[in-house]
């Protein structure tokens, strides 16, 4: 009877009373209710905690009750007994005199220990993930570069191959020259010290190839003079006489940058007389071109633009860079004859091949024509010259060839009307150079033709206030 009034007026005790007849029915089981205290149980206010001990239970209901606040209840096995509330205030103040033991200093401490444990946690592994984040970038850039852009030679190992796709990045896209010679230095190290390649094995010319094209880009013409030098020396030795003559072409172009005339006339005309040749009697002229004592003067026959057989690009480009070596000396009788026969090569192989492969130095040629009868006072021919040669190029837009084949056409057409002062077709002319330089990415003619346009805009304007 007292057990159902119980139930019926504090519903809150409902879970001892569980308790209670678990213990009753298992006598040998014991329960943990607390995560703290051994098997506690909340009683909700003083008064029902007054109004369960006076509850008179059966023997093996009676629990052993130990008291640590008025509203709290343990449990510590199947037979339960209560302690005095002032017992279990002495519990609590021991629990709080310990608690003072920890002085103030010790609980910051231990605060900035753990604040200090979670800054480094967080900061190692944001560095980790940056880390990894920057390594699939690198290894993803490089695979580009590999596969996409500029593939590097099997053989060599993988870090010669990670050197030259650094290097390549350094030439081609942020133009830090100097980086990319130390990257392409040390590739040629490893190379030649670690893999023990030859000088002269191609995968290690190719390398001195690109740290003189290096030397170029930075104007560095005396130190590429040297490295194409002895890149030749090592092709001539190793009878490699089609890269040879590539290099001496090469070469050339660093001598007439030098202002060193005499040395690229014996180059161009070394590679023009090499390329007439038959590989069988390569081996009669293959010290010429390291002779210093030797002169250039060659008189190349007239036979050379009728033979179909030796006409080639290469040829052409020697050719054409002999003539202008030439014209920039003023020797216009020497290069008159070179640009008339490479015209009349261009033409005949036109109406064999392919038409187009060589429209575009058909163009350059009239070009050049243009400039050279100029200079010999032929005014009017070299105007016709120039207005066919700019008709073809046109003609060929989109071209990269052509392109800066009308850029450098519409320029000298511009300086000799700015000559003529006739300013205004003079500036349109400037600006269609400017637009097909643009077009061809012909940067160093773009500059030069801006600056031709600046520098008539600016003579307009100081005749404009001196009037």
């Amino acid at each position: 009877m007292n057990l159902q009034r119980f139930r019926s007026h504090f519903s809150n005790l409902k879970p001892l009373l569980n308790v209670g007849f678990f213990f009753a029915y298992n006598p040998n089981v014991k329960v943990k209710i607390h995560s703290q205290l051994s098997n506690t149980l909340q009683i909700k206010t003083r008064q029902s905690f007054k109004l369960l001990t006076s509850i008179n239970l059966p023997y093996k209901l009676q629990p052993r009750i130990s008291i640590l606040k008025p509203r709290m209840l343990i449990t510590s096995h199947q037979k339960f007994s209560f302690h005095s509330i002032s017992q279990v205030k002495s519990y609590s103040s021991l629990a709080i005199k310990e608690k003072k033991k920890e002085t103030t200093f010790i609980y910051m401490a231990k605060q900035a220990r753990a604040q200090i444990f979670k800054i480094v946690k967080f900061t190692l592994t944001v560095m980790l993930i940056m880390i990894f984040i920057f390594y699939i970038a690198y290894r993803g850039f490089h695979l580009y570069i590999e596969y996409f852009l500029h593939p590097t030679p099997k053989k060599l190992s993988s870090e010669a191959r990670n050197c030259l796709r650094g290097a390549y990045f350094r030439e081609e896209m942020v133009a830090d020259s100097e980086i990319a010679e130390i990257y392409l230095r040390r590739a040629l190290e490893v190379a030649i010290n670690k893999q023990n390649l030859n000088l002269d094995d191609p995968v290690v010319i190719d390398i001195w190839l690109r740290i003189a094209y290096n030397y170029v880009w930075t104007k560095k013409f005396e130190d590429a003079s040297l490295v194409y030098r002895s890149i030749l020396e090592l092709l001539l030795q190793s009878k490699n006489f089609k890269k040879a003559i590539e290099v001496s072409k090469k070469l050339a172009e660093v001598y007439i940058n030098m202002k060193e005339f005499d040395n690229a006339e014996k180059c161009l005309c070394w590679s023009i007389e090499m390329l007439q040749l038959d590989e069988q009697e390569y081996d009669n002229k293959k010290n010429w071109i390291i002779d210093d004592n030797q002169s250039g003067n060659l008189e190349i026959p007239t036979s050379i633009f009728e033979n179909s057989k030796i006409i080639n690009e290469e040829l052409i480009k020697c050719v054409d860079l002999l003539a202008g070596l030439y014209a920039q000396q003023k020797k216009f009788e020497l290069a008159l004859p070179l640009y008339l026969g490479t015209l009349k090569m261009l033409q005949n192989q036109q109406k064999n091949q392919d038409q187009n492969r060589w429209k575009c130095w058909e163009a350059i040629t009239m070009g050049h024509l243009g400039e050279v009868l100029y200079g010999i006072g032929k005014h009017d021919e070299a105007m016709g010259w120039m207005q066919q040669g700019l008709t073809i190029s046109k003609n060929n837009s989109g071209d990269r060839d052509c392109d800066e084949c009308s850029g450098v056409i519409f320029n000298n057409l511009g300086l000799i009307y700015e000559k003529n002062e006739n300013f205004e077709v003079a500036k349109s002319l400037y600006n269609q150079a400017i637009l097909y330089a643009s077009k061809a990415q012909d940067f160093v003619g773009l500059d030069q033709f801006s600056l031709n346009l600046d520098r008539l805009i600016s003579n307009e304007q100081q005749s404009v206030i001196v009037d």
